[in-house]
This record gives structure tokens, sequence and C-alpha cells, in this order.
């Protein structure tokens, strides 16, 4: 009857073992998934993010490109200040000519 009772002790451990053994798989099952879903969700995030940085960069590029044209023209337009500064001051002593002539004659 010993022999029994204990082959009915050991077979309940075991079973104890293996309920323990399939609750722990459940948990490991279920932590899976939520990661799973986890992953998915930053998966998703990052894809947005990057889409933004892409919009970021091509915006950037074209304000670039932009601000380099405005450069460009501020520089042509500073030459035709220059050229008319030149101008100016070659009327300036042509008109200062004009009146030496106008008074010797």
């Amino acid at each position: 009857m010993l022999v029994v009772e204990s082959g009915k002790n050991s077979t309940d451990d075991i079973a104890r073992l293996f309920e323990g053994i399939r609750s722990n798989t459940h948990q490991v099952l279920e932590q899976a998934e939520d990661l799973k879903v986890r992953s998915d969700h930053i998966r998703h995030a990052s894809t947005l993010v990057l889409g933004e940085v892409n919009s970021v960069a091509a915006i950037t590029e074209e304000n670039t490109a932009a601000i380099e044209q405005v450069l460009a023209s501020a520089e042509v337009q500073q030459q035709h200040v220059s050229e008319t500064v030149i101008s100016i001051s070659n009327l300036n002593e042509l008109a200062v000519k004009l009146d030496k002539l106008t008074k010797f004659s």
C-alpha cells in the first residue's frame, strides 16, 4: 500500500509539474504575442518616422536650392549696383568737366 501511495504522490507531483510547465508555456506564448504586437507597432512607427525624415530632407533640399537662387540673384543685383555707382561717378566727372567748359567759354 505504501508503494501505491508513493506512486500516486509521484504521479500527482508529475501532474503538478506538467501543469506548471503548461502554465509557463501559455504565459510565454502570451508574452511572445504581446512582443510581436509591440514589434509591429514599432516597425509601423519607424516607417512613419522614416517618411517624415525623408520629407524634411526633401524640404531642406528645396530650401537650400531656393537660398542659392536668392544668393545668386543678390550677387547679380550687387553687380548692377556697382555698375550704377561707377556710371554715376563717370557722370559726375563729365558734369564737372562740362561745368568747367561752360565757365571758360
